[in-house]
């Protein structure tokens, strides 16, 4: 039976090959060709390039700051630059997680310091978890024990932290979006359970963090399924596969959706400083 779903408050789709294991990908053929897989790297840390643009709505009173502190545009600027050497580096060597892997905080935690797929868990649990960072708490004895993810970006993206951060603890979509919608409806099918077990409610301002996992996959949804599967469900007899940030396809196309992908994903991952300019992320083509 095929399975086909749109999640429309993070912009997914799920089939019967998004949460197959990988290994069975390598048996996929069409019309007895092998076909090739065109991902991302690191998606979701690149993805947060886009987030730059929300700096200055994470104070009160931007242009006041600026006066006071102007060195804080350069080190924007600087920050901005730093990171996406990190996540959008054609360095096959440059990689973001094994990167993580290898700082202090994450160095003394042990475990296999080779295994990506431990430090990809580790960091969406940071990305898209409850707000645990104390860069929005000014009041010193209100501070409490960061994660590791949390310490890194603290050391060194303290801004983008600070723009998670703000987005995590904010009430930013509308009452009737899909994404404000899902989260008043499983909100009201945890406190129903907790009812049953005498358990206090819970409120929503502790759930507000889900806007922003929410909203960074969105991001991606705009990107892989309203721009580059739109575009290729247009061409005649082309055969792909969408599995997130990734497309299946056949070899001889790999450079045709090469192209879409780097131009939807520059179209949505813009630049700070100039919204004319977009991020082009890194794609890794595995043979199938």
């Amino acid at each position: 039976m095929l399975r086909f779903e749109y999640h429309s408050h993070i912009g997914r789709i799920f089939h019967n090959f998004t949460n197959s294991p990988k290994i069975y990908r390598s048996y996929l053929s069409y019309h007895r060709q092998r076909l090739v897989q065109l991902d991302i790297k690191s998606a979701h840390p690149f993805l947060l390039l886009n987030w730059y643009q929300q700096f200055e709505r994470t104070w009160e009173n931007y242009d006041a700051l600026i006066r006071e502190c102007p060195e804080l545009e350069d080190n924007f600027a600087e920050e901005v630059e730093r990171y996406r050497d990190h996540v959008a580096n054609e360095d096959v060597d440059n990689d973001f997680y094994l990167w993580a892997r290898n700082q202090h905080e994450l160095k003394n935690e042990g475990g296999d310091a080779s295994d990506r797929g431990a430090i990809k868990k580790k960091f969406y649990k940071f990305l898209y978890g409850p707000s645990v960072s104390n860069c929005m708490i000014r009041d010193v004895s209100q501070r409490r024990q960061q994660c590791f993810f949390t310490d890194i970006f603290d050391k060194h993206f303290p801004i983008l932290l600070r723009i998670i951060e703000w987005h995590k603890t904010r009430h930013f979509y509308s009452d009737d979006s899909p994404q404000m919608k899902r989260i008043r409806m499983k909100l009201r099918s945890e406190n129903s359970y907790r009812a049953r077990k005498n358990k206090p409610k819970l409120k929503l301002s502790g759930k507000l963090y889900k806007q922003f996992a929410y909203a960074n996959q969105c991001l991606e949804g705009e990107a892989m399924v309203s721009g580059v599967c739109h575009d290729l469900a247009r061409k005649d007899g082309f055969f792909f596969i969408p599995i997130h940030d990734a497309i299946i396809c056949q070899r001889s196309n790999e450079k045709v959706v090469r192209n879409l992908m780097l131009e939807h994903w520059r179209r949505h991952v813009r630049h700070p400083s100039d919204e004319t300019v977009g991020f082009a992320p890194v794609i890794v083509t595995t043979k199938l």
